[in-house]
C-alpha cells in the first residue's frame, strides 16, 4: 500500500500542478516528496538483493581511522565509495545510518536535477519512481553515487566547462568503474560525431550497424585492451555471468523493449522539437540538443543491451535525461499554424498508458533465478523499525547465489 499511495498522491499532484499549472504549494509538495523518498529508502530493511550484500559486507569496509592503511586490493569496491562509507562509519557504525545518508544524497541530487530541468516536476518524479528509484536506492548503491556525480556535473557539460566536468568524472569513477562513460561523453560530442546523435536516417543506419557489430564483437576483450586493472577485473567478473548473454525476448518482450527504450523516448523528443514554444531561443536549443545527445546514448545502449545484457547498467546514467525529455513532452500544447489544441488529462493518460504498463511489467516477471516475481525484491516494504523478513525476498536472495 505504501508504494501505491505514493503513486496515487503523485497523480493528484501531476493533475493539479503539471497539467492545470497551479503554483501555490508546488515547491513545498516537491520538497516533502523528496524527504519521503529518502526516508523510505533510508529506513528499508533487507529490500533489494544488493542492499543485503552491502549490509553483510559493511563490517569489512574501512573506517576513517584505518582508511589509508586498508588493503584496497582485497575488495573490488572503489576508493571513492569506501571513503564515503568510512566517513559514515566515523559518525556511526550502523549500516542504517549509511543507508540514510546514501538515500539522502541520491534523492536530493535527483530531485534537484528534476526540479531544475523539468517543466512537469511531479510527472518527472513519477517516472523516476517507476524507472530508477528502486535500482538507485535499493540495488546499485555505488553506481547511483556515480550517476549523481554526472547529474551534479551536468551544468558544466551544458556550459562546456571541461576542467570542472572532468573533476566530477574522476570522483564518479572512484565510486564505480562504470563511471568511465562520463569521461567519454565530451569526446563523442565533438562535431564529427554529433550527427549520429540527432534524429534522422543517419541515426537509423548507425543503430543497425551498432546492432550488427555487437553481435560479432567480443565486448569483454575490447575492455581488456584498456590497461586499467579495475575495468579488466570487471570484464572477467561479468564475462562468466548471465549478463554476458543476450535478452532472448519473445514478440511481446521485443514490443516492450521498443516502447520503453526507443518509441516513447524518441516520440517525446519529437514532440518537444515540433511544439516547443522556445524553439527560436538559442540557449534553449543548445540545452535540448545536449539532452537529445544523452537520449540517443540511451537508445544506442539499449540496442547493445539487446545483444549483451550487461550494457543495460550503463543506462542508469542516461535514464534521468530521458525522464526529463518525456516529462517535458507530456501535456504539451499542440500548436499548429491556425489552431492550438490542449488535450484533456484523460487523453494524455491514455497516450501514456502503454509506457506505464511496459515500464511496470518487468516487476511482475520471474526473477530469472527463482520462481518468485522480481517485485518481491522491493515489496512488501519492511523497515528497520519492525525488522521483519519476507520469505519470498529471502528466497530471491538465496536463488541469486548470495
Amino acid at each position: 500500500m505504501l508504494y501505491l499511495s505514493i503513486i496515487l498522491v503523485l497523480f493528484f499532484l501531476i493533475f493539479h500542478y503539471d497539467y492545470q499549472r497551479h503554483n501555490r504549494g508546488r515547491k513545498v509538495w516537491f520538497i516533502a516528496l523528496g524527504i519521503v523518498f529518502a526516508l523510505i529508502a533510508g529506513l528499508r530493511y533487507r529490500l533489494g538483493i544488493d542492499t543485503i550484500v552491502y549490509d553483510q559486507m559493511y563490517r569489512e569496509f574501512p573506517s576513517l581511522g584505518n582508511y589509508l592503511e586498508f588493503d584496497f586490493e582485497s575488495i573490488r569496491y572503489g576508493r571513492g565509495f569506501l571513503l564515503f562509507v568510512a566517513c559514515c562509519k566515523s559518525i556511526s557504525s550502523s549500516f542504517v545510518f549509511f543507508q540514510l545518508i546514501h538515500a539522502a544524497f541520491v534523492n536530493a541530487t535527483v530531485f534537484y536535477f528534476l526540479y531544475k530541468y523539468s517543466v512537469n516536476i511531479f510527472f518527472a518524479v513519477l517516472l523516476y519512481f517507476l524507472i530508477s528509484y528502486f535500482p538507485y536506492n535499493y540495488e546499485v548503491l555505488r553506481e547511483s553515487c556515480a550517476v549523481c556525480m554526472l547529474l551534479i556535473g551536468w551544468k558544466y557539460f551544458l556550459e562546456s566547462k571541461w576542467l570542472k566536468y572532468y573533476i566530477i568524472f574522476i570522483i564518479a569513477y572512484l565510486f564505480h568503474p562504470s563511471g568511465i562513460i562520463i569521461g567519454i561523453l565530451p569526446l563523442f560530442y565533438l562535431p564529427i560525431f554529433r550527427p549520429f546523435f540527432k534524429m534522422g536516417i543517419l541515426q537509423l543506419i548507425f543503430s543497425i550497424v551498432m546492432f550488427m557489430g555487437a553481435i560479432s564483437l567480443n565486448f569483454f576483450e575490447l575492455i581488456r585492451l584498456v590497461d586499467v586493472k579495475t575495468l579488466q577485473d570487471y570484464a572477467s567478473l561479468y564475462e562468466a555471468s548471465d549478463y554476458a548473454n543476450s535478452l532472448n525476448l519473445n514478440f511481446f518482450g521485443i514490443l516492450d523493449y521498443l516502447i520503453r527504450y526507443i518509441i516513447y523516448p524518441i516520440g517525446a523528443l519529437w514532440l518537444i522539437k515540433v511544439f516547443n514554444p522556445n524553439a527560436n531561443n538559442q540557449t534553449e536549443n543548445s540545452k535540448y540538443e545536449k539532452f537529445q545527445y544523452m537520449l540517443f546514448w540511451y537508445v544506442y545502449i539499449a540496442i547493445l543491451a539487446f545483444v549483451l545484457r550487461i550494457f543495460y547498467r550503463f543506462n542508469n546514467y542516461f535514464a534521468p535525461f530521458v525522464i526529463i525529455i518525456i516529462s517535458n513532452a507530456a501535456f504539451s500544447v499542440l500548436k499548429f499554424p491556425k489552431k492550438s489544441y490542449k488535450l484533456s488529462f484523460g487523453i494524455w493518460l491514455c497516450l501514456l498508458f502503454p509506457y506505464f504498463v511496459f515500464t511496470l511489467s518487468p516487476y511482475f516477471r520471474s526473477d530469472g533465478f527463482s520462481k518468485e516475481m522480481f517485485l518481491h525484491r522491493y515489496y512488501p516494504y519492511e523497515s528497520v523499525i519492525t525488522m521483519e523478513k519476507d520469505k519470498a525476498r529471502e528466497q530471491l536472495y538465496k536463488s541469486n547465489g548470495r
